[in-house]
């Protein structure tokens, strides 16, 4: 299988394919993007699968879309109606959970074919700039700019710091392994 990676620009969606068996020569770079207009939109996330057949793109003050079976759909989680200022957006390995983090907003969580927010105890609104997933989805790593960092594990959320870190940090990116036991920010 072709191995697939995804660059934003504004307005479209680019994916390179190369060969299965390594990185080597690009295959060829394919334009895609939801319908409806979409190319007006400010790409600012975007998640893939580990095979690349499902995408998720957030537009921020927009909307998130689902790339899956060739076709684009909006995506968006219960209760959500207006447009977002989405920030970020992380994906399973095999696509079937995924996490949107709205900028001044709330985390909201997709598994089992429905959304539903998630948010560590206590918290309100906040300015959520960065999520990263597990392969398989159990562990969740959100970032607050200017804040501190939470992790989804074991069906709660808890705050959690570098040892002897100060409680705000300006978090700018947020990375876990495959298993999610190692994080960097």
């Amino acid at each position: 299988m072709n191995r697939k990676i995804s660059g934003i620009l504004c307005g479209l969606f680019l994916l390179c394919a190369f060969p299965a068996a390594g990185w080597g020569t690009v295959i060829g770079w394919t334009e895609t993007q939801p319908t409806g207009g979409a190319n007006s939109k400010y790409w600012i996330s975007v998640a893939m699968s580990s095979d690349g057949s499902k995408m998720l793109a957030a537009a921020n003050n927009g909307r998130v879309y689902l790339y899956s079976g060739g076709t684009w759909a909006e995506t968006q989680p219960t209760g959500v109606t207006e447009d977002k200022q989405w920030f970020s957006v992380a994906m399973s390995s095999d696509g079937s959970k995924m996490l949107a983090a709205a900028f001044n907003g709330r985390l909201y969580l997709y598994s089992g074919g429905s959304w539903a927010e998630t948010q560590p105890a206590g918290a309100a609104d906040k300015p959520w700039n960065y999520v990263v997933m597990s392969s398989d989805g159990s562990k969740m790593l959100a970032a607050v700019a200017g804040g501190r960092v939470d992790l989804y594990s074991g069906g709660a959320w808890a705050g959690t710091q570098p040892t002897g870190g100060a409680e705000n940090k300006n978090w700018a990116s947020v990375a876990n392994s495959g298993d999610g036991t190692k994080k960097v920010g």
